[in-house]
C-alpha cells in the first residue's frame, strides 16, 4: 500500500489521480489524502464572443490551411501512441 498527499486534478494529468494511476500499474494499492481542489468548467462552456470568433475564422482561407497542416503534422504521434497503447 502507498499513500499519495497530493491535490486534486479533475484532468487526471496531474495531482493525485496520477499517483493512483501509477501506483495501479506497478500493483500497489494507493490511498490518497486529498490537499486541494482544482476548478472544473464544462468541455464547451465558451462564450458568445469566442463563439463568433470560431465562426469567422472559417471564412480564412489562411488560417484553415494553417490548421490543417499543423494537424496533420502532429498524424504520424499520434498514431505512434495510439499504437503505442495497444489501439489498432
Amino acid at each position: 500500500m502507498a499513500l499519495t498527499i497530493a491535490g486534486s486534478d479533475p484532468g487526471g494529468a496531474a495531482g493525485l489521480q496520477a499517483d493512483l494511476k501509477t501506483f495501479h500499474a506497478f500493483g500497489v494499492y494507493g490511498a490518497s489524502v486529498v490537499t486541494a481542489l482544482s476548478k472544473v468548467r464544462r468541455a464547451f462552456d465558451i462564450t458568445t464572443p469566442a463563439q463568433e470568433a470560431a465562426l469567422a475564422s472559417l471564412d480564412d482561407r489562411n488560417e484553415l490551411e494553417r490548421r490543417r497542416a499543423a494537424n496533420a503534422a502532429d498524424r504520424p504521434e499520434v498514431e505512434r501512441i495510439l499504437l503505442e497503447h495497444g489501439f489498432r
